[in-house]
């Protein structure tokens, strides 16, 4: 079974036993990877599981035991259910928050040996907390299970083949494969961080800590960079497709795009952006911090 808008109201009453093995709700779980899937996702989780505890409950245990079982590119599933799960509005809401919030940041630490899977778990940690508003109470009021992750981000801010981490992995054993593939053929970027950088993270997390307001840290939102205005021979900063910063000048645009040719590279490599990218930075946004993969300055017509 996959998880499509408006999938929730069609399930007939003759599935919801098999529907509810754990088996297949990790598998309708696996299917959540885009936002329209998520949104589908939490239509189902208010449609079954508002007013049931003990169908929370088990959505809880099947939420974590995927968290453990899956890799980096599988847990987004995962924490995007936590994310819209969190969001059901019942008299159980409390005690589902701080069930599943205690839940998650143990779930997560005790993977914290695996570096990629940790790092996106605590970009979407950030997330929940912005967006349940009990989520974040909950990590300010347990300094003492919730600061480990400002402690991991300090000590693991690079990738654990850049350096040494003791018993730090990049990817859990199921992975090592593929990775070793990736690897021998150029392909992905397995040492960058998913989302914001690891400095950025603990930013956050130390704010909720202390009570402070994150709105202005999370609010970089697909909708408020989609209105960024863009000029032709503006400089911006581009994260190309290796994952590296580069400088770069638009040379067109459109109402939902951005051509731009990349600094001191030829014009095959120019390329049309979506304006809410995050591959899009003003001018020396990333370029600047010593924390982000960029190329060395290449001679163009600006700085020669």
């Amino acid at each position: 079974m996959r998880l499509e808008p408006d999938a929730a109201l069609k399930i007939h009453a003759d599935d919801m036993k098999a529907l509810f093995e754990p088996v297949n709700l990790i598998k309708l779980v696996e299917t959540v990877n885009t936002k329209p899937k998520a949104q589908a996702a939490g239509e189902f989780f208010k449609h079954f599981l508002h007013e049931d505890k003990d169908l929370s409950d088990l959505m809880v245990q099947v939420l974590m035991s995927g968290i453990v079982s899956a890799d980096y590119d599988e847990i987004e599933s995962f924490m995007l259910c936590v994310l819209v799960f969190l969001g059901i509005e019942d008299t159980h809401r409390k005690i589902r928050v701080n069930d599943c919030m205690q839940r998650l940041l143990t779930t997560v630490e005790s993977q914290s040996n695996y570096w990629k899977a940790t790092d996106v778990a605590l970009e979407y940690i950030c997330r929940i907390a912005f967006e349940v508003k009990d989520a974040y109470v909950f990590i300010m009021e347990h300094g003492p299970l919730a600061r480990w992750m400002t402690t991991w981000l300090l000590i693991n801010s690079k990738a654990p083949y850049a350096h040494s981490l003791g018993n730090m992995q990049l990817v859990k054993p199921k992975t090592q494969e593929k990775k070793a593939m990736m690897l021998k053929y150029g392909e992905g970027n397995l040492d960058n961080p998913f989302g914001m950088a690891p400095n950025e993270k603990r930013d956050v997390i130390s704010a909720i800590l202390e009570g402070r307001d994150i709105t202005k840290m999370m609010t970089d939102t697909d909708e408020v960079r989609a209105q960024r205005e863009f000029v032709k021979g503006q400089l911006v900063d581009i994260e190309d497709k290796q994952r590296k910063w580069c400088e770069c000048e638009v040379v067109d645009v459109s109402a939902s795009h951005v051509k731009i040719t990349y600094l001191g590279w030829g014009p095959q490599f120019d390329e049309w952006i979506l304006r809410s990218s995050k591959r899009i930075a003003m001018y020396q946004e990333m370029l600047s911090r010593p924390d982000v993969p960029k190329y060395a300055p290449r001679p163009h017509k600006y700085n020669t």
